[in-house]
């Protein structure tokens, strides 16, 4: 086995004395040992222990500086130590071996005694898959008991670069319609941690060749064979992924997003064109059209969004994305954009303004019949508008608020305090004035011109 601190910083001796003195034979399973022989450092450990789970997580807790969380009806029951070390303590099915049995993939079906780190137990040859680097499933059981595990599948293979083996992609074929069946939130978070992957593009691809696309993301499995300009939309849009995270990848223009950021933005990627799906229209002169698929792609990404219990924040990034992922487009026509177009802009976009730009240049990208000339306007525009956005948040939002107004020219109704602090704050836009003072004389001006 390999050295066990290239992988984790956990005392795992105190964890084996914790464990011996309830007297329970404990082991380390699953995610944790396959990543052990990888060599590759993990801060989450798995341990299985033929006693009760929930004594020994407290004691873990108690005695390492932790706290505990109880999951999946007490069959988990998680330690969040110092360091943000995660251990998930289980209870053994049955025997070690039989324990095993039940897992997913034999990646996944291996055990180190916590009392004996030399010893592997590998009923599945799991260690030769790792060498491999083939997942396979242990039986096709365990997609029937767990359908989230087939997703999962598609995940593992690109966070560790293995490839699914055959017999496994027929069973998940065979199963995929039992993906809805998985809880919406645990589908979530295995499309964040796929997002998280630099190059997650051709994991979508595996997605739909496995038949689960139509029921993790039905809006983009449906516009597969929707045809824009000789180009499937569905195509497009997984290249517009591609695009986007080339992007990512390079550093353009020095952007750096979290990774809740980021995943918005790659969903927002993958669905910007939805509603082309029941937009198009085919004119007299065979012209094909979606007018309108930027309005009803923003009202799907609500149905999207309570599907994948997505916060009401986040729905709303979307919704933008999607809403106006054609507009930096229009604006690149435009040449020079004057102070008032770019407020309006970035007061439309908000904090999403910077995500927005860098998916509608990658949409530009990925679009087959663009003109270097229209491209290279498109990229200028972006680059302008996401400097422009750096500045926007450096500075102040705005000069004045509604107390402000009121405090200095008294009660006035609320239509007529939010009108004036727009035009103050195009006017601070516009570089016309830049302190609270010039504002309070800006409104006054407004004022004693409207009485």
């Amino acid at each position: 086995m390999k050295e066990l601190d290239l992988v984790t910083k956990i005392d795992l001796e105190e964890v084996e004395k914790i464990a011996r003195e309830h007297s329970m034979k404990t082991y380390l399973v699953g995610g944790f040992v396959r990543d052990w022989l990888l060599e590759r450092e993990t801060k989450d450990i798995d341990l299985a222990a033929d006693g009760d789970p929930l004594l020994l997580a407290n004691d873990i807790a108690s005695q390492l500086g932790g706290k505990i969380i109880v999951m999946n009806g007490y069959r988990v029951i998680r330690c969040l130590l110092p360091g943000r070390i995660q251990v998930d303590v289980s209870s053994l099915n049955g025997q070690v071996e039989e324990d095993m049995a039940r897992r997913d993939f034999t990646a996944n079906a291996l055990a180190v005694p916590l009392d004996d780190l030399n010893t592997l137990i590998d009923p599945f040859n799991g260690k030769k898959d790792i060498e491999d680097k083939v997942l396979r499933m242990v039986s096709e059981e365990a997609f029937l008991e767990d359908p989230l595990r087939m997703l999962r599948a598609v995940r593992l293979s690109a966070v560790l670069g293995f490839t699914i083996e055959e017999q496994t992609k027929e069973a998940i074929r065979r199963n995929a319609p039992l993906i809805t069946q998985a809880p919406p939130e645990r589908i979530k978070e295995e499309l964040f941690l796929l997002s998280r992957v630099m190059s997650c593009y051709p994991y979508f691809y595996l997605m739909e060749e496995l038949g689960l696309l139509m029921g993790i993301l039905p809006e983009l499995s449906a516009l597969k064979g929707v045809v824009q300009d000789g180009e499937d939309v569905f195509e497009h849009s997984i290249e517009t992924l591609k695009q986007l995270e080339g992007l990512l990848s390079e550093g353009f223009a020095d952007v750096k997003l979290d990774s809740k950021d980021q995943f918005l933005l790659k969903l927002g990627a993958l669905v910007h064109d939805v509603g082309k799906f029941a937009t198009r229209r085919v004119e007299p002169d065979g012209t094909v059209r979606f007018i309108g698929h930027d309005v009803l792609g923003e009202t799907m990404m609500r149905e999207l969004g309570r599907r994948l219990r997505l916060s009401k924040k986040d729905v709303k990034t979307l919704r933008r994305l999607v809403r106006h992922h054609l507009r930096p487009s229009f604006l690149s026509h435009f040449g020079e954009l004057s102070h008032r177009v770019v407020f309006r802009f970035f007061q439309d976009l908000k904090e999403d303004a910077i995500s927005l730009l860098l998916l509608s240049y990658a949409d530009r990208l990925a679009t087959t019949k663009v003109s270097p000339e229209d491209l290279e306007k498109h990229k200028q525009l972006t680059l302008k508008l996401i400097d422009e956005a750096k500045k926007e948040g450096r500075r102040p939002r705005r000069l004045l608020s509604g107390r402000d107004i009121v405090q200095e020219f008294g009660s006035l109704p609320g239509p007529t305090i939010g009108r004036l602090l727009r035009l103050a704050e195009e006017a601070y836009a516009e570089g016309l004035i830049s302190t609270k003072e010039e504002a309070l004389d800006f409104v006054r001006r407004l004022i004693d011109e409207e009485s």
